[in-house]
């Protein structure tokens, strides 16, 4: 809290930038409670792109909690005369706007890299003018801004310095939640008194410390316990994809499909060779066992950091989104079939 309050105070914006489920809605929204109940601002405004997919939508969103609810976009004869109500609102008072989800304006990366810029057009110009919004938005009175994204955002928003990185969550830190949950009646003497340190850390492990993961599974840790949850863990993230398909709030391989296809169709194939992998991959490592091409293992990296399933670490090793992790074993089964289709085995590879 107190990082992003001071950079905050000095640079005006922040990003927050992290794989899905790694908390950053949450903690975006913990801290705008915390500005508020500091005093550090007077009001704090939400929209998520997600929902609101371009500038009007979002001018709109912020406009009805800033300006009252009968404001409206479409009231004005202009977008210039649309911004000016809520620049005034701003002006009254310190306010913080936190815009949420922002990668889904985003290009995936290897369409901003390769495709020709009739094809991107459109997605370029609802960027282009969301960014133009929120730089304005920006420039009145005091007000401040915190981006969430899975994605590096570009120009004007673009400083490293200005991004903070959200991983997994600490491993005492996720041990307390899961203690948290299991004594959610707040006696104390409920089932987080009786399960094992040692059966949470498992468990804990097991989904990587992934925020979102423990989450969803509160239910069935208060239902089941600790052993059962683990045991069923698999099983558990397939019967929410089936209950909530698509929906990155409530299934796991929701969230790491909606990753997956912002790659590369070339990328897309080889990443199911991850499926053998648990945690974290050795790039030179993967060379080896599938005998590709440095520059196709590059590419792969490259994509996966881009899109925010795998962080980068030093000696060509890639930590992999503990989201991913859990859908390794149907990554797995689709690499299985892939390897039957091309007739070929690669070193090392038990199929």
């Amino acid at each position: 809290m107190l990082a992003l309050e001071r950079l905050l105070r000095g640079a005006r914006y922040a990003v927050l930038r992290g794989q899905g489920g790694e908390g950053k809605t949450a903690l975006a929204a913990e801290f705008a409670r915390w500005m508020l109940r500091s005093q550090q601002i007077r009001r704090a405004a939400f929209v998520s792109v997600e929902s609101h997919g371009h500038a009007q939508a979002v001018l709109d969103a912020l406009g009805r909690q800033l300006v009252g609810d009968d404001y409206s976009v479409a009231a004005f004869a202009d977008p210039d005369q649309a911004t000016q109500p809520v620049e005034r609102a701003l002006r009254e008072q310190p306010t913080l706007l936190v815009i949420d989800n922002m990668e889904s304006l985003l290009l995936p990366p290897f369409m901003a890299a390769g495709t020709p810029a009739a094809l991107t057009e459109d997605a370029c110009e609802q960027l282009t003018a969301l960014l133009a919004l929120c730089t304005r938005l920006l420039q009145a009175g005091e007000t401040r801004l915190l981006f969430t994204s899975r994605e590096a955002l570009p120009a004007p928003f673009a400083a490293s310095q200005n991004r903070r990185e959200l991983h997994r969550l600490d491993r005492e830190d996720a041990v307390k939640l899961v203690e948290r949950v299991l004594d959610a009646d707040g006696s104390g003497a409920g089932a987080a008194g009786d399960a094992a340190r040692e059966a949470i850390e498992q468990l804990v492990d097991a989904v990587h410390g992934h925020a979102r993961t423990l989450a969803l599974l509160a239910p069935t840790l208060r239902a089941r316990g600790v052993a059962a949850t683990q045991a069923s863990l698999v099983e558990l993230m397939a019967t929410m994809e089936r209950r909530f398909p698509g929906s990155r709030e409530q299934s796991v391989f929701a969230s790491v499909e909606l990753s997956l296809q912002r790659m590369s169709p070339a990328n897309r194939e080889r990443a199911r060779v991850l499926g053998v992998f648990q945690g974290g991959v050795q790039l030179d490592v993967l060379v080896l066992m599938m005998q590709w091409q440095q520059q196709d293992v590059a590419s792969l990296a490259g994509e996966l950091i881009e899109t925010g399933l795998a962080t980068e670490n030093p000696f060509s090793h890639l930590t992999l989104n503990p989201a991913l992790c859990l859908k390794l074993p149907r990554l797995r089964r689709q690499f299985s079939a892939w390897v039957r289709r091309a007739g070929v085995i690669p070193p090392f590879v038990v199929v």
